[in-house]
């Protein structure tokens, strides 16, 4: 995801969709048309200072409860 970069700073600052994650303290980022792929997927853990980035992906599928 290196070379994605920009686009998961993007992604964070403005998502187009965003939900808590199933564990406490982190939430779930999508943006659509970044990344590569169709959504560009990241979940930050706010529990640690600084917060940091989990895991970030390329996705096909729309998240859940996506209403365009």
């Amino acid at each position: 995801m290196a070379a994605f970069r920009g686009d998961l700073l993007a992604t964070l600052t403005s998502p187009d969709h965003r939900v808590p994650d199933p564990r406490l303290g982190r939430e779930r980022y999508w943006r659509i048309g970044f990344g590569p792929s169709q959504w560009l997927f990241v979940v930050v853990d706010f529990n640690e200072d600084p917060a940091r980035v989990v895991t970030a992906l390329g996705n096909r599928k729309d998240p859940p409860g996506w209403n365009p």
